[in-house]
């Protein structure tokens, strides 16, 4: 088993309520929108630095 199968497993296992998990599932959910917006940040600053170093100007 996968270090990610055991989490699903795990996860599908534990003895949470409904509210519980949908507070968890909340949680993840504005986890992955900071994390989706932090990487698109690290994006554009790559870009920036890209195009700079493709500037002959520079």
């Amino acid at each position: 088993m996968t270090a990610l199968e055991h989490i699903t497993a795990s996860c599908a296992a534990a003895s949470f309520t409904a509210e519980e998990r949908t507070r968890a599932l909340q949680a993840i959910e504005d986890r992955r929108a900071a994390l989706t917006a932090e990487l698109a940040q690290l994006d554009a600053i790559t870009a920036g630095h890209r195009a700079a170093l493709d500037d002959p100007s520079e």
